[in-house]
């Protein structure tokens, strides 16, 4: 679906069967967004399955932006350690929500690629605008969740340890009754 905002006007409407990829949709969906709106200079923002190399070569094409999350078939580990590598030669910003208050939500920095990609039987190039954030709350998502495991697993032992004693305890003074008794 394409609407414009801020109206949430709906401008186009695609449905499907569900049994292929999502990928090869997107050009479709803005063909008619683009002969209404018949102009340059349009953002379009989508998921991660609108970065295919295809749908963002077409958007940079017809002098449009694009906004998504790009999937970790373009940000590899090996792209995203080379974009961490140089991260001392680049300034980490904060990220802030303003809802009264200024909270930092998150840091990072930008990082400007060349990309090229094919489109109607030729190849363009153009350069990309890519945010590298990492939010502050997921970041501590995992360390809440060792603290947490750890936690059982601490607990777990101490229960097994007291266990032990008190077992240690009750065979003792079985074995100590024995030893009277015989």
């Amino acid at each position: 679906m394409a609407s414009l905002d801020p109206l949430g006007w709906t401008e186009a409407t695609q449905v499907v069967a569900g049994n292929e990829a999502d990928d090869p949709l997107y050009g479709p969906a803005i063909e008619p967004v683009r002969s209404t709106l018949n102009q340059e200079g349009v953002l379009y923002i989508g998921d991660c399955k609108m970065a295919a190399i295809g749908t963002r070569a077409g958007i940079q094409d017809a002098n449009d932006y694009d906004l998504m999350p790009l999937p970790a078939t373009i940000i590899t580990p090996q792209v995203l350690d080379r974009y961490l590598n140089a991260v001392d030669q680049r300034k980490i910003e904060p990220i802030y929500r303003f809802d009264g208050d200024a909270d930092e939500i998150a840091k990072g920095f930008e990082i400007i690629e060349t990309v090229t990609g094919p489109i109607d039987g030729k190849t363009i190039s153009w350069n990309e605008r890519r945010l590298v954030i990492r939010s502050i709350s997921y970041a501590k998502a995992p360390e809440k969740s060792l603290n947490k495991r750890l936690a059982k697993t601490a607990i777990a032992a101490l229960t097994r340890a007291l266990e032990f004693i008190q077992m240690s305890n009750y065979f003792g003074i079985i074995l100590a009754s024995r030893e009277r008794h015989s």
